[in-house]
């Protein structure tokens, strides 16, 4: 099922070969090691429609992806990826691919983003971005698998603070992350 909002500008899932395919020509070169989950994690996920994956695609060409976890009980999303291809970067694309976002899932009450907290010029621009999209700093930090990250909060449906933005986070962490893992990798700063 596609979903097409603004003319040609489209989000739809992404099909299983699809998910391979993005997670070997682009995953691997668009995070770090230590900032992405192995395949195997995230088919098995989607296999059991536990996150969601998005394409993103502008006059039929396909430009980005996503791949988001939920919290049902709290009716919000983490941004668990969200990438442009290399060659479509610096147009304007990220910016029109969250704002087809926040329109799909506007009866979402919220999409949160991880972030690499702010030491580097691109992770300075990276929460700038986020931040001229209409995110703000939720003033939740945590450790995961050593790297620091900022939780930046978009409002969709309604407007969630810092404590309901923890509790989500912790919900979310519990579905993805085994308890032992989360006793060595994962620190709420």
């Amino acid at each position: 099922m596609m979903y097409n909002i603004h003319g040609d500008n489209m989000i739809r899932p992404m099909t299983m070969q699809e998910l391979k395919q993005i997670y070997v020509e682009h995953m691997m070169n668009d995070f770090p090691d230590d900032e992405r989950k192995p395949l195997s994690v995230i088919q098995s996920r989607y296999k059991k429609k536990e996150n969601i994956c998005i394409c993103y695609l502008e006059d039929g060409l396909m430009k980005g992806y996503s791949i988001l976890e939920s919290c049902e009980k709290n009716k919000s999303l983490l941004m668990d990826y969200f990438a442009v291809y290399p060659e479509h970067r610096n147009q304007g694309t990220g910016t029109r691919f969250l704002q087809e976002m926040k329109e799909y899932f506007q009866y979402w009450d919220a999409l949160l983003i991880e972030s690499e907290t702010a030491i580097t010029d691109q992770a300075k621009q990276r929460i700038k971005f986020y931040q001229k999209s209409g995110a703000e700093i939720s003033g939740v930090r945590v450790h995961l698998y050593h790297v620091d990250y900022e939780i930046l909060c978009l409002s969709l449906h309604r407007r969630i603070y810092h404590e309901e933005i923890k509790e989500i986070m912790v919900q979310i962490y519990d579905k993805i992350y085994p308890k032992p893992f989360q006793k060595f990798y994962l620190k709420w700063i």
